[in-house]
């Protein structure tokens, strides 16, 4: 953990601000993701996209570049299974400049409102891509726990 930890200050993170987000799950969509790593893998691509845009817009720049380290911990503190994301994020945004240079644009400090919305964004991207790959099921308004048997 250390080793990675200077390796990340010393080597791929840049001298801007950093933040650190921690995603957590239902105990449903833990177990989903403890036995399928590529639906963990999809769902830390809608996290990452998510919290890019969430970035983007608290910059004040559209297609800003971001940049992400995601760390899985699969255990609690307890040692029972809790897929979990941390998420070291760069506070802000690069822009691609005319002269092909970058320029760091840091995001303003969320409020809680802010939060709530990116909460928000996570669940229903995460609730559309279970939709999509039948781990759950829409019946009319209502999103159900759909038939888990066939995908295992």
């Amino acid at each position: 953990m250390a080793e990675a930890a200077i390796h990340l200050v010393d080597e791929l993170l840049p001298l801007v601000p950093v933040r650190q987000f921690v995603v957590t799950f239902p105990v449903q969509l833990r177990l989903w993701m403890a036995r399928s790593k590529s639906l963990c893998a999809k769902v830390c691509e809608k996290v990452c996209a998510e919290l890019t845009a969430h970035l983007q817009l608290a910059a004040g720049i559209d297609d800003g570049l971001s940049g992400l380290v995601v760390f899985i911990q699969r255990f609690g503190s307890a040692a029972n299974l809790n897929i979990h994301f941390h998420v070291i994020a760069l506070d802000g945004v690069y822009e691609k400049k005319s002269t092909g240079r970058l320029k760091f644009y840091p995001a303003q400090a969320p409020s809680n409102e802010t939060i709530q919305n990116l909460v928000a964004s996570i669940a229903t991207e995460i609730n559309n891509l279970l939709i999509r790959k039948k781990y759950l099921e829409k019946v009319e308004d209502m999103v159900l726990v759909g038939n888990t048997d066939e995908i295992f």
